[in-house]
């Protein structure tokens, strides 16, 4: 049997709302936002945009 690592598995962007439902993103949006408040680390490829969780 072989083995293989394959590139780029791990969720799609725009399944993550489905999957994890939008308050579970919005979280997801305020925690990189608290560690990356300037947004200059991958943008857009974490998260998809959307707004922040206000809580």
């Amino acid at each position: 049997m072989q083995w293989r690592a394959w590139r780029g598995h791990g969720h799609k962007l725009e399944f993550l709302e489905t999957e994890h439902g939008a308050g579970t993103l919005a979280v997801m949006r305020a925690l990189k936002h608290a560690m990356d408040p300037l947004n200059i680390l991958n943008p857009g490829k974490l998260l998809p945009p959307g707004p922040v969780y206000q809580g």
